[in-house]
């Protein structure tokens, strides 16, 4: 294990950036778009200073030592994030109008995103305590997510501040969700904790029946369990199925219940989720299009991608679009890449996200890792499958979690990697390790 010298203690640190990423998710994300209230200017500093702050303070009171595998992925990375810049500074020169449409909120989330990657990169070199550290945000979202329903079942008002979560903390809901049903699958038994942890997520993230984010939560799910039938024993898995089936027959028992009990209220919620919030079908229109079910996402990619020719390799900045309604966002976290940093940026960050992707996937043969990294998969794959229809970059709290994610994951990839090739190394060691294992025997 690489020399690591702590000036503060794991439980300081874990609460810096734990800090870093509450701070702005209920400042900010929590009171997103909510009706009747207008978020003072003021109460946004404390959300970006704790998130571009902490960070740094993380930095300077802990000082790392990378191994050779960690320090040339950092190193890969560093030059990902040159490459960024270099073609900002590009588009600057060309297009220097398209500075004009980047805020100073917008500017601060650019340098603050590749902060949290490098700090859970930097938090991940001891996975014991990641594993506490990630566990924490899980129980924290389970908390969250049951306060919330818990207040819109009681019908507090949406309006109010700091009440009934703002959609957007759901994508911070998804990650508990992730986490508590990777845990069920894998202990293969029914854990009370574990169970109720799971459903308090899903409280937020499933029964409110928001289209993206059950959109998202079904691709998390299906990555689990490729990820568990591959690597649990064939009987584990089974058993793990069995018993996730009887707790869905049980959920499934108890809204027949309430929907008899209440006349229907089940099947009236299900049937509007279906035709209005899917379908989108209003009362004078009963044909149902591929477009309207899609939420006018089409129109509004049409009209981007012709306007994205215009400025395609160095892009032009961030691009709204105005329709019937007004100005609306583009609706796909992708596309609005490829209008601030054009093809030649977003080469880099796919490149990024591949590289974590594989990495990822192949230190799931360490079983110790396994919980780690199959719910940090699963929320990662969650998260692009929702970049499809929405853009997580517009919400500071749950971008920065996202970024914290990403680095402890590559982390613990990268270190686990290096482990699994010198326990095979071990097994079957060449004849210079041999030569090497002799020596130190002497």
């Amino acid at each position: 294990m690489p020399r690591r010298i702590q000036l503060y203690s794991a439980s300081h640190q874990e609460v810096l950036l734990l800090s870093g990423i509450l701070i702005p998710l209920l400042v900010m994300d929590w009171n997103y778009s909510r009706p009747g209230f207008t978020l003072p200017l003021i109460l946004s500093y404390p959300g970006w200073l704790a998130g571009l702050c902490l960070p740094l303070v993380y930095f300077i009171w802990t000082r790392f030592a990378f191994s050779s595998y960690a320090r040339e992925t950092f190193n890969r990375f560093l030059f990902l994030i040159f490459w960024i810049v270099l073609v900002l500074t590009v588009q600057r020169l060309l297009y220097p109008e398209a500075v004009a449409s980047y805020s100073q909120f917008i500017l601060l989330e650019f340098v603050a995103l590749p902060l949290w990657g490098f700090a859970g990169f930097l938090f991940a070199a001891q996975p014991d305590a990641t594993q506490r550290f990630l566990g924490r945000f899980a129980l924290l979202a389970a908390w969250g997510s049951f306060f919330s329903f818990a207040l819109r079942l009681a019908g507090m008002p949406f309006s109010i501040p700091f009440g009934v979560a703002g959609w957007p903390t759901r994508l911070f809901f998804l990650f508990g969700f992730c986490w508590y049903l990777a845990s069920f699958l894998m202990d293969g038994r029914t854990s009370r904790r574990t169970l109720a942890g799971l459903v308090a997520c899903s409280l937020e993230v499933v029964i409110t029946l928001h289209k993206p984010i059950i959109w998202a939560t079904i691709f998390s799910v299906i990555t689990l369990l490729f990820i568990f039938r591959a690597y649990l024993p064939r009987h584990q898995f089974g058993k793990t199925i069995t018993s996730l089936l009887k707790s869905t027959v049980a959920v499934v028992l108890l809204l027949v219940a309430v929907n008899s009990i209440f006349q229907g209220v089940v099947t009236k919620e299900i049937s509007e989720f279906i035709s209005v919030r899917v379908l989108h079908q209003s009362d004078d229109e009963n044909a149902i299009t591929l477009n309207r079910a899609a939420g006018g996402r089409f129109e509004i990619w049409e009209t981007a991608l012709k306007d994205s020719s215009e400025h395609f390799w160095f892009g032009s900045g961030i691009k709204d679009v105005e329709n019937e309604i007004g100005s609306v966002s583009l609706h796909n976290g992708y596309l609005d890449m490829v209008f601030i940093v054009g093809i030649c940026g977003l080469i880099p960050i796919a490149y990024g996200i591949g590289f974590l992707l594989v990495r990822v996937v192949r230190s799931l043969k360490c079983p110790p890792l396994l919980l780690v990294q199959s719910s940090c998969l699963a929320y990662v794959v969650g998260i692009l499958m929702f970049n499809l229809g929405g853009i997580s970059r517009l919400f500071p709290g749950v971008t920065f979690f996202i970024a914290l994610v990403c680095g402890i994951s590559l982390r613990l990839a990268v270190d686990g990697h290096r482990q699994t090739i010198h326990a095979e190394s071990r097994l079957n060691p060449t004849p210079n390790n041999r030569l090497l294992d002799n020596r130190r025997s002497d």
